[in-house]
């Protein structure tokens, strides 16, 4: 089926037409990967066609200089824009991360609230809302402006390292990107893929879901975080008939497709209740979610970045090797054995459980503690492992706006946690 759907495709590139498949199906559906990166480059060029109806002349960027050092004393100054800073697994996750950053260095959270398809109607969403902007250092709602006047505002702000936290995803304004009114624009944990698009300038990712040998597939230069990439505030048919009360959970198809794949299952001799279909991209947040709860899973990591992300989560446990596999029949004997095998499955997640306090997976901040005595307390917490991957994201930070003021164009770069290797005082 999806050979015909390719070509179907392909021909929609080569014409003068937006391809009938979006952004996120193309990471989701098992199409080629360089066809995927030519149809959502299809979706970025478009984002650019409509911000040129504003006929807004090129916007005046921060200067290239040394943030600290030669009588400067600034901080990196750097803007998050979502529509995702509400009850939203984004705010779940990252929640912790924008009270993390170190206000020595970083002037971070100019945060953009660029909700544009819903309003506060419920309390958990405003109650998420408002951990986000009480912690955020600077807060902005701009869902009722237009991605002109937002991009002027950013620019106005002299933003210096611009991270877009939606990518393809529902609420997403691409268009303020494509206006680039900051020097620096990074895809960051919203969209599981590349953005295909010249006026993003990096991928924050790691060195397994995003391996260099699939550069191919990105438009953006690479930035490697140690261990993973992913932050955390904490149709296997024969494994259905072979393990007993096991189900199959599924992404949302449409509802033909469902169908389809339910009438498959029938045929097979199988119950309608093993078959699951929810809205979560699987292996993501719900993947840190099974982990936490000390509960192995298996996964089989192929080229895009979407299908790597939980062998990414595996690692960064310590027990990847026990959870990762690299064909078919091993995950189906993998699972098997473990479903059966209660003494094993018991161990290992016991093995799980333990390190869930220290392993790099889950080392934000354990336990989000309001501290009266914020400034003395914050000095001791920044040199504490419990702040290791907000660190690292800074370093990546403060490294690209390094080889933009050296007047390098953008160039991918793993990190390290090295002060030496990656100074903030550049």
């Amino acid at each position: 089926m999806f050979i015909e759907v390719e070509g179907i495709l392909r021909r929609q590139i080569k014409m003068s037409v937006i391809p009938s498949v979006q952004p996120f199906h193309a990471i989701a559906y098992p199409l080629d990967p360089i066809l995927a990166l030519d149809i959502i480059r299809k979706y970025a060029r478009h984002c650019s066609v409509i911000e040129a109806r504003h006929s807004l002349p090129p916007f005046t960027h921060p200067p290239p200089l040394p943030i600290k050092g030669g009588g400067r004393t600034g901080r990196l100054r750097v803007g998050y824009v979502s529509s995702d800073f509400g009850n939203h697994r984004l705010s779940h996750l990252m929640g912790s991360v924008f009270g993390m950053h170190d206000k020595g260095n970083v002037e971070v959270q100019r945060c953009y609230f660029s909700l544009s398809f819903a309003l506060f109607t419920t309390l958990s969403l405003v109650q998420w809302r408002i951990r986000t902007q009480t912690e955020a250092e600077h807060f902005i709602d701009v869902s009722s402006l237009t991605t002109d006047v937002i991009a002027r505002m950013i620019n106005e702000d002299q933003i210096q390292i611009l991270i877009n936290l939606n990518g393809y995803t529902k609420g997403a304004r691409n268009e303020i990107f494509s206006m680039q009114p900051a020097p620096i624009q990074v895809s960051y944990m919203g969209f599981p893929g590349t953005t295909g698009a010249t006026y993003i300038d990096y991928l924050v990712t790691d060195e397994f879901v995003s391996p260099m040998k699939y550069t191919h597939i990105y438009s953006e230069k690479l930035v490697h975080l140690p261990h993973c990439y992913f932050v955390n505030d904490y149709k296997q048919c024969n494994i259905l008939k072979r393990v007993p009360n096991s189900a199959l959970w599924l992404l949302r198809f449409p509802a033909a497709g469902e169908m389809r794949l339910r009438a498959h299952a029938a045929a097979q001799a199988l119950q309608p209740d093993q078959i699951i279909f929810t809205d979560a991209c699987n292996a993501h947040t719900t993947g840190t979610d099974v982990l936490w709860a000390g509960l192995p899973m298996i996964t089989l990591p192929l080229e895009k970045m979407a299908t790597r992300v939980a062998g990414s989560l595996c690692l960064a446990t310590g027990h990847g090797d026990e959870m990762i596999v690299s064909s078919m029949k091993e995950y189906e004997e993998k699972a098997v054995s473990l479903a059966l095998n209660r003494p094993k499955l018991q161990d290992l997640t016991n093995r799980l459980k333990a390190v869930r306090m220290s392993c790099p997976l889950f080392d934000t901040i354990i336990k989000h503690i309001k501290f009266t005595l914020l400034n003395d307390l914050l000095a001791i917490l920044l040199d504490s492992p419990e702040y290791r991957w907000v660190r690292n994201l800074e370093r990546s930070y403060f490294k690209m706006w390094n080889l933009y003021c050296s007047g390098h164009h953008p160039q991918p770069f793993k990190v390290t946690e090295n002060d030496s290797e990656f100074p903030f005082d550049c």
